[in-house]
């Protein structure tokens, strides 16, 4: 750590790595008094808020695109009553395939509007590092990892079974039978 500058009535700029900072009787804190973490704290709720968002948007979108798809292939064939049935029980299935994709989708669409804002080169000049910027979306695909894998260990099979029973009640034997 390099003293740089005067010293000021209540702290000091130094200097340490490849940023300055402002300390305080040795808490770092911005020039204005707020601390360093609680701005960071500010940059994680924003980036939180931003991908969940995002997230959930395109978790609808894709999930109805992909529930919309099985439904237009068999509507002239079967019931509503039963193709509602069987939509619901794909659903856990429609999600293994559709959470990835949206996580994927919401961390694109954010990081791709907060560079183009500039806002990301505006946290760096803050001091605020690429890995910190990058630990809220990897937090967010973590949780959505071990929601997938309950779903796929849990949910998707039970769904299975009872469309497999509902198609037997029906008379098909695979899915492909009814079209």
């Amino acid at each position: 750590m390099k003293y740089v500058g005067l010293p000021r009535p209540f702290g000091r700029i130094v200097h340490e790595g490849s940023c300055y900072t402002w300390t305080d009787a040795g808490r770092k804190s911005r020039p204005d008094g707020i601390p360093i973490a609680s701005c960071v704290h500010t940059i994680n709720k924003y980036l939180i808020g931003s991908i969940l968002l995002t997230l959930v948007l395109t978790l609808l979108v894709v999930t109805f695109v992909m529930c919309a798809a099985v439904a237009f292939k068999v509507t002239d064939v079967i019931p509503w009553k039963l193709l509602v049935l069987m939509v619901w029980h794909e659903f856990p299935r429609t999600l293994t395939f559709s959470v990835p994709v949206s996580v994927l989708t919401a961390c694109l669409l954010v990081f791709g509007r907060i560079s183009a804002d500039g806002e990301i080169t505006a946290m760096k000049s803050c001091g605020v590092s690429l890995w910190r910027i990058a630990s809220v979306p990897l937090h967010i695909a973590i949780i959505c990892t071990l929601f997938c894998l309950y779903i796929n260990d849990e949910l998707s099979p039970k769904g299975h079974l009872a469309r497999r029973k509902l198609m037997t009640n029906m008379g098909v034997e695979t899915a492909l039978d009814l079209i």
